[in-house]
């Protein structure tokens, strides 16, 4: 039923002499808008598995890439997103009276490379074969917004189901290149691009969200209800800036508690790390002339688990083996400075400048098991991560735009080091693999097209 109404939206959206302008439904009272945004590039990335048809982006250029990793190289092809991931969306409204309205929004991701949906958890699972990553775009329905809410001129609007984390809605305005998937680590990671350490969280499921504005002052709220699936503790975020012409800052907190971070297991199955996480972002932005400057910082904590997982979850088709963590907190720290410039009314150059760190931290003799789960000790080694982007982008009408952008990547430190032993009494902590070494750079580059309809 819901494959038919969705056929049944698009052909009414293509039929419509309105398609130009995507209103499929309007009336006095209400309108239904069929929406897309389609961005393929033809690129390169300097070391990576094979391309993925399941994973979002196709390519991961964010993180280092084990020399020892099978089916590493040079790698070109069409890359999907790579500013803005390629989607589907229905939007609609109905005025209420009194300034009070009704909404909603279901959109879902595409792989324009391959046509299919966004499937994080299958990139995992094929991991010995293809580029893969955890996400938050699973292969749902609707992977990347699902809510209904009630708005009012006054009070504000509040909505749920499946929402965006505040930490997203600013990052996506201050982050110095577009929020760029491909381009900007920030764009791409959802570990440090909303996540509070934790891909799967850029998008909050089982959630209310709460905003509003009064005068130059915005605000807005977060909940995640218990219950939520592969949790049962909940956990909230706000979000409060202030903006004023030339001039923006905005500040966000989160906590959650028991997030589920997945990784590749064996062929076919799933890995999952169970945290808790917490996070403040503060961000700033100042426009002069034809020129814009951004920069933030985030600090982001992975802490032990509140609650003590099953051995084995599903998860979107898949069976996780889960461990519930204990013990030391991880830090990471995040910078980023950098802006954009207005060559032109239609041409636009951006570059940014990130830096990831994470801290060294360790616990002993704390992995003791729990009857119907497994645990394991929080630990980190300390390991930096710096990367450079820039981005020029031009648009050829209101609606599409060519572009060609480029990131480099740099690792160093503890976590990087196949020789690495550990922190004292924690041997082995931060190894990547015996034997095994890392790329310490990377480098992808692409130009693309973007269409939003």
């Amino acid at each position: 039923m819901q494959k038919k109404i969705i056929a049944l939206a698009i052909a009414a959206a293509i039929s419509s002499p309105a398609f130009a302008d995507v209103a499929v439904v309007n009336t006095d009272t209400s309108n239904l808008t069929v929406y897309a945004t389609l961005d393929g590039a033809v690129g390169n990335i300097q070391h990576s598995q094979a391309q993925s048809g399941n994973f979002p982006f196709g390519v991961t250029p964010y993180s280092a890439v084990k020399t020892s990793t099978a089916n590493t190289g040079s790698v070109t092809g069409l890359f999907n997103g790579a500013i803005s991931d390629s989607r589907l969306g229905f939007k609609g409204t109905e005025d209420l009276g009194d300034g009070m309205k009704a909404f909603f929004v279901l959109e879902t991701g595409l792989n324009l490379a391959t046509g299919t949906a966004n499937n994080g958890v299958a990139s995992l699972a094929n991991s010995a074969n293809e580029a893969n990553g955890n996400t938050s775009l699973n292969g749902q329905l609707f992977d990347r917004q699902a809510f209904a809410g009630i708005s009012d001129a006054s009070w504000g609007s509040i909505q749920g189901g499946l929402n965006y984390n505040p930490v997203v809605d600013v990052l996506v305005k201050y982050d110095p290149v577009q929020y760029a998937d491909l381009f900007s680590p920030i764009g791409f990671s959802g570990t440090i691009g909303g996540g509070g350490g934790v891909s799967e969280n850029t998008r909050v499921a089982n959630s209310l969200k709460y905003m509003n504005k009064f005068g130059l002052i915005n605000v807005g709220v977060l909940l995640r209800l218990s219950g939520t699936p592969n949790s049962s503790t909940g956990g909230a975020a706000i979000n409060v800036g202030y903006e004023e012409g030339a001039f923006g800052v905005q500040a966000v907190y989160e906590q959650f508690q028991d997030v589920l971070k997945t990784g590749a297991g064996a062929t076919g199955a799933l890995t999952g790390t169970m945290y808790n996480t917490s996070e403040y972002l503060l961000a700033a932005k100042y426009k002069m002339g034809d020129a814009t400057v951004k920069a933030g910082y985030e600090h982001q904590v992975l802490s032990a688990a509140s609650d003590n997982a099953p051995t084995t979850q599903a998860m979107f088709g898949y069976v996780a083996t889960v461990t519930t963590t204990q013990g030391a907190d991880l830090p990471t720290n995040v910078y980023f400075v950098g802006g954009d410039y207005n060559i032109t009314p239609t041409t636009n150059i951006a570059i940014g400048y990130y830096d990831v760190s994470n801290v060294e931290a360790a616990s002993t003799g704390l992995a003791t098991a729990v009857a119907g789960s497994t645990t394991a000790s929080n630990n980190q080694a300390a390991s930096d991560a710096k990367y450079i982007s820039l981005l020029l982008d031009h648009n050829l009408s209101k609606r599409t735009d060519v572009y060609a952008g480029a990131m480099l990547a740099m690792f160093s430190g503890n976590g990087y080091d196949a020789t690495y032993t550990g922190a004292p009494g924690t041997a082995g902590v931060g190894k990547i693999g015996a034997g095994s070494s890392v790329y310490n750079s990377n480098l992808i580059t692409a130009v693309g097209v973007r269409m939003k309809f």
